[in-house]
């Protein structure tokens, strides 16, 4: 490093990591400053003190910030109010070109990529650009094998996730029904059968921003109040089609580039 004053966090933190206590004032004694970096044992250097301490939590494994809702624990006090957003439904980030707020800003960020048609991110094995990592993670997954099979049928798919989606649509919808007891109408899901008894009621709860409409659920304001927007944030792993509906996307998918509806 040129012109940079280095504190090495050496044997020291390295014992307390082990449960041993560190002799000598250590690094707590330096005051930090952008002209210095804090090296931890493992190699890893950073700027602020601060920093190297909260990386060394994943040396202790110490998680000092506790979830307000629930008993989850983590090292580092800006992922533990990530986290408390799911409890709380809080979407501070909001897109700069549509409607849609975000948790995380790195989430939002994203999404923005996909308004200005900012492809990144190349598969190494067709070239293909894709606009963010996980898109390109997904993208990958399709030139692989189906390495991961349904716990329940010999279905094989090339993701976790989509055999969780399959279990989860396929045989729990098969196992749990919950039946109308206006018309006998069944269904899988009980969040299906609350839409649902709304036709008889009435009820329409969700309400457009932009027009008098108002709707059954949620899903289906969100859809509807992109024919005002333009929004369409779904867009194809193997060309530049986008739609406005996931349904779209996975026809579209399905009939073109053949792929199996799980993999939608």
């Amino acid at each position: 490093l040129n012109n940079t004053s280095v504190t090495t966090v050496g044997n020291d933190i390295a014992g307390a990591a082990n449960g041993g206590g560190g002799g000598g004032a250590g690094p707590q004694a330096v005051s930090a400053s952008k002209s210095q970096d804090y090296i931890c044992f493992c190699g890893k250097a950073f700027t602020y003190m601060s920093s190297l301490s909260a990386h060394m939590r994943s040396h202790t494994g110490e998680r000092p910030f506790k979830c307000r809702f629930c008993s989850k624990q983590f090292a580092q006090k800006a992922t533990c109010h990530v986290h408390e957003r799911t409890h709380t439904g809080e979407k501070p980030y909001k897109c700069r070109h549509c409607e849609r707020c975000f948790s995380q800003y790195g989430t939002k960020s994203v999404h923005e990529k996909s308004h200005l048609g900012l492809r990144c991110y190349q598969c190494p094995v067709c070239s293909k650009m894709l606009s963010s990592p996980s898109a390109l993670y997904t993208h990958k997954k399709t030139h692989g094998e189906r390495q991961y099979q349904c716990p329940q049928c010999p279905k094989r798919f090339t993701l976790k996730n989509y055999v969780k989606l399959h279990v989860k649509q396929v045989h729990e919808r098969q196992s749990k029904q919950h039946p109308c007891p206006l018309c006998g109408r069944v269904y899988g899901y009980l969040g299906s059968l609350q839409v649902h008894m709304r036709t008889h009621t009435g009820e329409r709860p969700y309400q457009c921003k932009h027009c008098d409409k108002a709707f059954t659920s949620r899903g289906n304001l969100i859809c509807h109040e992109r024919t005002h927007t333009g929004e369409r944030p779904y867009q194809c792993r193997s060309c530049d089609r986008r739609f406005a509906q996931r349904p779209q996307l996975v026809s579209h998918e399905a009939a073109v580039h053949k792929f199996s509806a799980a993999e939608g």
